[in-house]
């Protein structure tokens, strides 16, 4: 007498709420990470005193509600690819610790990994690209020199986190943008 196999059960997963297996950036981990990153930033803001005249004002990044997920993630990408550069060079100048620099690299080159698959279409991140990266110009004309001073390590930081507020900021209205969907 012979049986018959029993059929093999398939375990059933399920994507987290909000998750894409397109862009895992918009999981709840992408957003996890880019608070991270802040919070790194927040353990390296510079403790020196500072003139008064030392303070940047910075815009925020013009976002719009109906803002593609690729032009949102191309946006992300920019600035780390930014932070990652100016990071990789001058972390130590700036007074950083080995730890915090490294972290923070490595974050940023996670979140990288993270919104990479959400890159869709380059001829639209250029242009939603543009004006930050004339924003980034523009602030490193009016910074002071990148020096050892207090005044430029203090600018320097103060943009940095700035711009992840900002990142953190449009994180969160993908999130809610792709969840209404």
């Amino acid at each position: 007498m012979s049986q018959t196999p029993s059929p093999k059960l398939l375990p059933v997963v399920l994507p987290s709420r909000g998750s894409s297996p397109e862009c895992p950036w918009l999981d709840n981990k992408g957003e996890f990470l880019v608070h991270k990153i802040l919070t790194v930033l927040d353990c390296m803001e510079p403790t020196e005193e500072i003139p008064d005249d030392c303070f940047l004002t910075l815009p925020p990044i013009d976002f719009t509600h109906n803002m593609s997920l690729g032009a949102a993630a191309a946006i992300v990408d920019k600035v780390a690819r930014k932070t990652i550069r100016l990071y990789s060079k001058k972390c130590h100048q700036l007074g950083h610790t080995q730890k915090d620099c490294s972290e923070l690299l490595h974050l940023l080159h996670q979140l990288r990994q993270w919104v990479a698959p959400c890159l869709t279409d380059t001829e639209e991140y250029k242009e939603v690209t543009e004006p930050i990266l004339e924003q980034l110009r523009q602030q490193r004309q009016t910074a002071p020199n990148p020096g050892n001073t207090a005044c430029a390590r203090h600018s320097i930081w103060a943009a940095t986190t700035h711009y992840y507020r900002q990142v953190a900021r449009l994180t969160s209205l993908m999130v809610k943008q792709h969840l209404m969907n």
